[in-house]
C-alpha cells in the first residue's frame, strides 16, 4: 500500500478568558494545520490464508506545520489587541505498525498490534498540552466475528510513553 495525506488546515475562533488575577479576556482567532503525511505497507498471508501479518511505515512532516501557533487578540468590542506566539518547535515523526490477524475459522479471528512511534515535540518546544518528546509504544489485542453479512470486532489498546514536560511538582 502507498498513502499521501494533504494538509489540512482548520480555523479557529473563540474567547479566551483568564480565570485569575487580571483580567485578560479578549477574542481569538487561529489556524492549525495537520501535516503532509506519506505512509506505505506490505501484507501477506500465510497458513493457507488464515494468517495475515501486516506493516507499515507513516512519516508525518510536522517540520512544514504549525511551528508555532499564532493568536490573533481583539477585544469584545472589535479592537485588535496584537498577536500571541505559542512556539510548538516540532521535528518530523514516524511510526511503524505491525499487526497480525489470525483467522481461527469462517466465524471468529483474533487480532494484535504493536505501533512505536517517535513525538514530534522536541525537548525545546514540549508544553503540558502536547504529547512528552519521547517514544511512545501501543500494543492492541481483540476479536472479531462474522456471519453472513453481520462483523464485529472487539479490541483493547493500551500506550505508554516515558517521558516528562520540565520539572515536575507532584511528588507521586
Amino acid at each position: 500500500s502507498l498513502m499521501y495525506r494533504t494538509v489540512a488546515t482548520s480555523k479557529l475562533s473563540g474567547d479566551l478568558r483568564t480565570l485569575e488575577g487580571i483580567d485578560l479576556s479578549s477574542a481569538v482567532t487561529a489556524e492549525f494545520s495537520t501535516p503532509h503525511v506519506l505512509s506505505g505497507g506490505v501484507a501477506f498471508s500465510l497458513l493457507h490464508h488464515a494468517l495475515t501479518v501486516a506493516g507499515e511505515l507513516h512519516v508525518m512532516f510536522y517540520e512544514a506545520s504549525n511551528q508555532k501557533q499564532t493568536l490573533h487578540l481583539e477585544a469584545f468590542a472589535g479592537t485588535p489587541l496584537g498577536t500571541a506566539d505559542i512556539p510548538f518547535l516540532w521535528q518530523n515523526a514516524f511510526s511503524l505498525r505491525f499487526g497480525v490477524d489470525y483467522q481461527i475459522n469462517r466465524l471468529f479471528a483474533v487480532r494484535g498490534g504493536y505501533v512505536p512511534s517517535s513525538s514530534a515535540t522536541t525537548d525545546a518546544g514540549a508544553q503540558p498540552v502536547t504529547p512528552p518528546p519521547a517514544w511512545s509504544h501501543s500494543f492492541s489485542a481483540g476479536f472479531g466475528a462474522s456471519w453472513k453479512s453481520f462483523a464485529v470486532d472487539f479490541a483493547l489498546q493500551t500506550a505508554f510513553s516515558s517521558a516528562h514536560v520540565g520539572p515536575s511538582t507532584d511528588p507521586n
